[in-house]
């Protein structure tokens, strides 16, 4: 049936999609049937599916980074909201206290430590 379908689609039974693996329009990885990859992490490391309301952060922002260590299970979506706000209330600060600036389009961390 892949076969099938693969040469139906691609005129080629042997086709393979060159973006596994890679991220899609919206930064995250995604495994097999279209679930991104960090939320099977998350299940494999935990025992269970996720529901269906609980969100998955990246702790480093990053996206592409589906270590369990960078992974955190929320509730919801609006204690995912929490977080991020949480974050650009820290950021804030250090703009006001000079720990970072931001110069001639670049991000820069001052020696104010």
């Amino acid at each position: 049936n892949k076969h099938y379908q693969m040469d139906r689609l691609h005129k080629d039974p042997l086709f393979r999609d060159s973006r596994k693996g890679l991220p899609g329009s919206r930064g995250y990885i995604r495994g097999r049937y279209g679930k991104p990859i960090h939320r099977t992490i998350v299940e494999d490391s935990i025992g269970r599916e996720l529901n269906e309301g609980e969100v998955v952060h990246h702790i480093n922002l990053v996206k592409t980074d589906n270590h369990i260590k960078n992974l955190y299970v929320c509730e919801s979506s609006s204690e995912h909201t929490k977080i991020h706000i949480q974050l650009e209330k820290l950021i804030k600060g250090m703009f006001e206290d000079g720990t970072i600036i931001f110069e001639n389009g670049i991000y820069k961390r001052t020696d104010k430590f």
